[in-house]
């Protein structure tokens, strides 16, 4: 502990020699100059004594017909000394704490939770407009008021807060959760075909079913009439049912037999950038002579004190690879493997999942191109809805 404080304190190491050594000794306890490790030297004594004692010494030396010589000085003052002779140094931990100060009293990162069918762009954009974005000093984030607000913007929010740690804000936000549409009856419709097929079943909701199994209808056809005849005459009703039918699809799609590949030449440029708050400061000079086939590859790292103290300055490391182009064939079997599987996903997105009876795919070759044509056979739901008019109706 004592050599800590003697460290924090300062102190010199001091050697005295001459003809009476031991009476430079006695005149430094009379006169309370404390020194401490007292050496054996080749004619004389070395000593430490306390940083301001040194001038001391050297006066009372003379008096015991000896010299003192400082041979060296340790401890923290010393050392600091030194560093504010370094005026580009001093400048340098003076602007270092400075930005520690600004960076960790602002916010330098925004990151949203919970975004589901809001983007994020729209919240970081109202977020920005209620005071929260770049460079916000932390001290002027209110999380109740910025609740309120961004309700307000963005109705489609049941709930938002703001969190901030260190310099990362996060805005945390759940969406309302709208109840389903209900199906209400509007006006009087009827269900006709959407496109042409073989019924298979019929199930009417509402309204006269026109059509039964095994009927074969063409797109516009009626299937659910909303015209209802009762005891009292006929009456429009809003046709509800569904109707199945065996409908037969076709879908063509094509690729191409051959593609431009890449090969690298190995030639790389690689060129720095600082973005300090949104402002790029390019590292380099010479922005042409850049290959004009180059893949171009970005490197973001932003420097930080710790996971939650970031500084506003990104560093960007944009990579230039250079490549030549050259015409290859791709193989057959995949573009057809390929091909299949686009057919089929497009059926399936088509038809919303309906039942496939039959599915047949065949190829061609077509200009340098491979043509899939897909067939199928699929039971699907075919009704789609028609108004009727309730002025012919009364005329």
């Amino acid at each position: 502990m004592l050599a800590l404080v003697n460290l924090l304190r300062g102190y010199c190491t001091v050697e005295v020699r001459g003809e009476y050594p031991e009476r430079f000794l006695n005149i430094c306890a009379r006169g309370g100059v404390e020194f401490w490790k007292t050496e054996r030297i080749d004619g004389g004594y070395r000593v430490r004594v306390r940083r301001r004692a040194a001038r001391l010494l050297e006066g009372i030396a003379p008096r015991a017909g000896c010299v003192a010589e400082v041979v060296s000085r340790r401890g923290v003052p010393f050392v600091l000394g030194q560093l504010c002779k370094r005026w580009m140094f001093v400048a340098g931990a003076a602007l270092f704490v400075a930005a520690l100060l600004y960076s960790s009293s602002r916010v330098w990162e925004i990151e949203v939770v919970g975004c589901e069918t809001v983007s994020v762009e729209r919240v970081l954009r109202e977020l920005e407009a209620v005071g929260v974005g770049m460079g916000t000093r932390i001290s002027d984030i209110d999380p109740d008021y910025i609740g309120d607000e961004m309700l307000l913007r963005i109705p489609e929010l049941r709930w938002f807060t703001v969190n901030v740690n260190g310099s990362i804000a996060t805005a945390e936000l759940r969406e309302r959760v709208e109840p389903p549409e209900m199906e209400e009856d509007g006006a009087p419709r009827n269900l006709v075909a959407a496109r042409a097929g073989i019924v298979e079943e019929v199930v009417a909701l509402e309204g006269a079913a026109v059509v039964a199994a095994g009927d074969t209808v063409a797109a516009g056809d009626l299937l659910i009439s909303g015209i209802v005849d009762n005891a009292t005459g006929a009456k429009l009703v809003y046709a509800r049912g569904t109707v199945l039918a065996r409908s037969w699809r076709v879908l063509e799609a094509s690729m191409p037999l051959e593609v431009e590949l890449k090969t690298y030449t190995g030639v790389e440029t690689a060129r720095y950038s600082l973005i300090f708050a949104g402002r790029r400061i390019n590292l380099y000079f010479d922005s042409s002579n850049l290959p004009v086939l180059c893949d171009k590859i970005i490197e973001r790292t932003q420097l930080a004190f710790s996971d939650s103290l970031r500084l506003p300055v990104v560093l960007e490391k944009t990579v230039y690879r250079e490549y030549e182009q050259s015409t290859g064939a791709l193989d057959r079997e995949r573009v057809e493997r390929e091909l299949e599987a686009l057919l089929r996903e497009r059926l399936e997105r088509e038809t919303g999942g309906a039942e496939q009876r039959e599915v047949c795919v065949e190829f061609r070759e077509e200009g340098g191109m491979l043509v899939g044509r897909l067939t199928a056979e699929c039971i699907e739901e075919i009704t789609a809805p028609v108004d009727i008019s309730t002025e012919l109706w009364e005329n």
